[in-house]
């Protein structure tokens, strides 16, 4: 995405919230406004969304979280604004072990994905690295 299109997107979002737009409310799966600014890797945006009060621990109908989103892809935790998302992230109060439906915690995905940077920084910040799934394993079993 081109610094033209960041910088539109920016202010459309900063218009619709000055407008009363709620940052916390989900799509037909549960998916935020956040959850998908985590995606498009644009660390000003979701900078603007927890500056204005958006649930960092919101979840998806599935569970999951804005969180979950940062090493959800095998890619994503290289790109450093994935770096600096999860990083705000965690400072705003994301909850580290939080897990899905199905007991998937971010250090499980990380691990799964092979994001050494990212299982630290988790790790670092007191994710439980025994933590279960709904069928037993932690993310010893996801390496």
């Amino acid at each position: 995405m081109d610094v033209l299109c960041k910088k539109e997107l920016g202010r459309i979002v900063r218009i619709l919230m000055d407008k009363g737009a709620n940052v916390n409310m989900g799509d037909t799966s549960g998916t935020t406004p956040l959850m998908y600014t985590i995606h498009l890797r644009d660390i000003s945006i979701v900078k603007l969304f927890i500056e204005n009060n958006a649930d960092v621990n919101a979840r998806a109908i599935k569970g999951s979280t804005a969180l979950h989103n940062c090493v959800v892809k095998k890619d994503t935790y290289l790109h450093v604004n994935a770096k600096k998302s999860m990083d705000m992230l965690i400072k705003h109060g994301a909850d580290v072990n939080i897990a899905d439906n199905d007991g998937i915690t971010p250090l499980y995905l990380a691990t799964s994905y092979g994001h050494v940077c990212a299982m630290k920084k988790l790790l670092m910040n007191g994710a439980d690295r025994n933590q279960q799934t709904r069928t037993g394993d932690t993310a010893l079993h996801a390496a």
